[in-house]
């Protein structure tokens, strides 16, 4: 029988492991989404499929610091990403339409139904797995499948803290290998969808059973649960694994059980040109904070009347301004206070400062932000060289003229900063 000695030994194979994740969001994903994108279905759909894929994109990102063995990954590869855009085929819907003996789904409406529903996520993980199992044929093929939710998953006392549920060591096997997760917006939702794949790879929670000796403290990412301050030491840990956590994953990748995950892929030869700038830019994939701005991160997280808090209070100058988002009920007074949740940090690719974007709750360093400028010019020189200067800096503010009038807001934002600069000296 092949061991994973055998498998990582092999000059001719790649030696990291894989997972094909199949990205899945139900119906209520699809109701928040066209509620936020004012009931316009195809608009919700594109927008929803663009979601899903920065979900995967940014647990990829929290995975590729994962080391076990020393020097191997678990590369993470995107089977799929589904929609369920019909309630009736949303397996918990489904079963809540059951448990409320309707049997018309036109009849069957709740006000804001994609904030309003919960589940017992024991229930819903076992509906999953039935769902899946009915529904082979039709699936992509795929290690693992991931349940998106707008359902709030309730524990066995019937407590809302639940916000991801996985069955522990199941990741290769058929119909078990699945996670539904809570959508809580921001990078939370990744960072649980990493959380319940670690359980699937056999990870237990730090501070419990096999993991006593590694405390839940210490914040890292097998915590029972994700929180931590903007300003703990600790807060970084969230994305990182345990000692424990990493021996029980490499304990199971040892095991018959991860035969999966071994995946047979040949070598890539080595490329005898080199790549333009450009073309590194035009190849790259977006980021999810590149395509959902903070106002649309309040939205997704919160509803379709929240916006991004600009209030400076909010805002400490010491933070990383990546750690928390912040966010606005625009139906409220304006003095009314900002909203946040335990742990909310920025999405992967969020503006946070010149030339700096936001990776895993950090404001760093963007290496593509100096191909970004080349690209910046003037969709329509002739509409925004008209524009009375008086008002530009005032419609530069916004991101849809932005867009268009890019290198004259580049002028403008300068030009500002030129004359600020005088009033200060």
């Amino acid at each position: 029988m092949p061991t994973v000695d055998s498998f990582l030994n092999n000059d001719d194979w790649e030696k990291d492991f894989e997972i094909e994740l199949l990205m899945i969001a139900d119906h209520s994903m699809f109701d928040a989404f066209v509620e936020l994108y004012r009931g316009d279905d195809f608009a919700a759909y594109h927008g929803l499929s663009d979601y899903l894929r920065g979900l995967f994109e940014q647990t990829k990102t929290i995975f590729n610091r994962f080391v076990f063995f020393e020097k191997h990954h678990i590369n993470l590869k995107l089977a799929g990403a589904m929609i369920i855009s019909r309630q009736q085929d949303c397996p918990l819907k489904s079963a809540l339409l059951v448990s409320e003996n309707v049997t018309d789904y036109e009849d069957f409406k709740v006000p804001n139904l994609s904030f309003s529903l919960d589940i017992d996520a024991l229930d819903a993980i076992h509906l999953l797995e039935n769902w899946i199992w009915e529904h082979a044929e039709f699936l992509p093929l795929h290690d693992h499948a991931v349940f998106v939710t707008k359902f709030d998953l309730l524990s066995a006392k019937n407590e809302s803290s639940t916000q991801g549920m996985a069955y522990v060591k199941a990741m290769c096997r058929e119909g078990e290998s699945t996670s539904i997760i809570e959508d809580i917006g921001g990078l939370t939702t990744s960072a649980i969808i990493a959380h319940e794949l670690a359980h699937s790879l056999g990870a237990y929670h730090d501070g419990f059973g096999e993991s006593a000796s590694c405390s839940a403290d210490q914040n890292f990412l097998m915590a029972s649960s994700a929180s931590g301050s903007e300003f703990s030491a600790n807060f970084a840990n969230n994305f990182l694994l345990s000692p424990c956590s990493t021996k029980q994953i490499e304990n199971f990748l040892n095991s018959p059980e991860s035969r999966c995950l071994w995946k047979k892929r040949t070598k890539e030869k080595p490329r005898l040109f080199y790549r333009s700038s450009d073309a590194l830019l035009q190849k790259r994939e977006k980021k999810p904070g590149e395509l959902f701005d903070r106002n649309r991160q309040c939205m997704i997280a919160f509803g379709p009347h929240y916006g991004f808090c600009n209030n400076r209070e909010y805002h400490h100058k010491r933070g990383d301004p990546c750690r928390r988002l912040w966010c606005k009920n625009r139906k409220k007074k304006r003095i009314s206070p900002c909203e946040t949740k335990s742990y909310l940090p920025l999405m992967d690719g969020t503006k946070c400062h010149d030339s700096k974007w936001c990776i895993s709750g950090a404001c760093v360093h963007n290496e593509f932000a100096v191909f970004d400028k080349r690209k910046c010019e003037d969709v329509n020189k002739g509409y925004c060289q008209k524009q009375p200067a008086s008002q530009l800096e005032l419609f530069c503010r916004k991101h849809s003229f932005k867009d268009i009038c890019c290198a004259t807001c580049e002028h403008v934002i300068q030009q500002f900063k030129k004359d600020l600069k005088i009033l200060v000296d």
